[in-house]
């Protein structure tokens, strides 16, 4: 594995790490969710290691919500940035994916297959459907995240907690952390909550996977805790927006959570044998 590092259209400079292949054929880009990073997303680390044995690169691009809160260098300057899944704008996730997405060209592989996990399925989603990148030969959506309706089903509060939050947007201070921690575990900016978490905003794009003429893999854990209706009914509800992909695989991975730990081979295994199915 290598460390590499992409610079965005609005220049920002971000890490990413690259399992090669010497066939540069076919190669899976990444996309973690909120605050993911290559150290602790065991599963993409697994992913990239049962790849390159099969000749398949992987290329995981770090973006810029990645961490809670990160500072990312500015390309040209000796300034940098303060983002991380704190601060990020979903629309800008359009700058990141695009990036690397050309890296793994620019690194000789001819196909690409865009991944995304989590708040990374959604991202990928709408990456696609605004840029319909002629690299990108397949989807995979591991453990694709609604974002407003998960917020809408989690948190009882959701509505004051978005009211707050778009007050303190038009007092002019998107930055303000809102004092509470969504999922007991993120506290967000006011601007970010309101991106991800607004009915009818930025992060509420699924129906976009219409768009998508590329063979798609869904795939959640039997025991993922981030389901609207059920794991079943979510993959059941996607599968009918896909309306125009060339096919559209599901699975299920018995026993593994939302981010598949102790399972990350099976995980591993399920993307493999569809991409040697589908796309080899």
């Amino acid at each position: 594995m290598e460390l590499i590092y992409t610079t965005t259209e609005d220049k920002l400079i971000l890490p990413g790490a690259h399992y090669s292949s010497d066939k540069k054929d076919l190669c899976v880009v990444f996309v973690h969710g909120m605050s993911g990073n290559i150290l602790e997303n065991i599963h993409a680390n697994v992913l990239g290691q049962t790849l390159i044995i099969n000749n398949i690169g992987f290329l995981y691009g770090h973006n810029r919500g990645h961490s809670h809160i990160n500072d990312i260098a500015i390309a040209g300057t000796t300034t940098s940035r303060r983002i991380g899944a704190t601060y990020e704008r979903f629309e800008e996730s359009i700058f990141d994916i695009d990036a690397w997405t050309k890296s793994a060209t620019d690194l000789g592989y001819s196909k690409v297959i865009l991944a995304g996990h989590s708040l990374g399925g959604p991202k990928v989603i709408h990456y696609i459907s605004k840029k319909s990148p002629f690299s990108v030969t397949g989807v995979i959506l591991a453990s694709p995240a609604d974002m407003v309706a998960l917020f809408e089903k989690d948190e009882p509060s959701h509505s004051e907690i978005l009211e707050t939050a778009n007050k303190n947007i038009s007092q002019g201070k998107p930055l303000e952390i809102i004092p509470y921690k969504i999922w007991d575990w993120y506290y967000l900016s006011s601007q970010t909550m309101v991106d991800l978490f607004t009915r009818g905003g930025p992060a509420d794009i699924l129906p976009e996977i219409s768009s998508i003429t590329q063979p798609i893999l869904a795939l959640y854990g039997e025991n993922d805790d981030s389901f609207i209706k059920s794991v079943q009914e979510d993959l059941d509800d996607l599968k009918n927006m896909a309306t125009n992909c060339k096919s559209f695989t599901t699975k299920i991975i018995p026993g593994a959570n939302h981010t598949y730990d102790g399972k990350e081979a099976e995980f591993s295994e399920v993307i493999l044998n569809w991409i040697k199915f589908f796309l080899k």
